[in-house]
């Protein structure tokens, strides 16, 4: 139960330009949502890494 709490229920919000980041901190803090924060569209790359993890 407590490995299930560690990860997950976590929407992070994204910027364009720093996909390496927030590729890194979906890895390490499990994220199970991302969104724009500066009104831009999404990469491709996050959402399709987001959709597959």
């Amino acid at each position: 139960m407590i490995e299930d709490l560690r990860k997950g229920r976590f929407t992070l919000p994204a910027e364009t330009g720093i996909d390496n980041d927030v590729k890194r901190i979906i890895e390490k803090w499990g994220a199970d949502a991302i969104r724009n924060s500066d009104g831009t569209i999404l990469s491709k790359e996050l959402i399709k890494g987001l959709i597959i993890r």
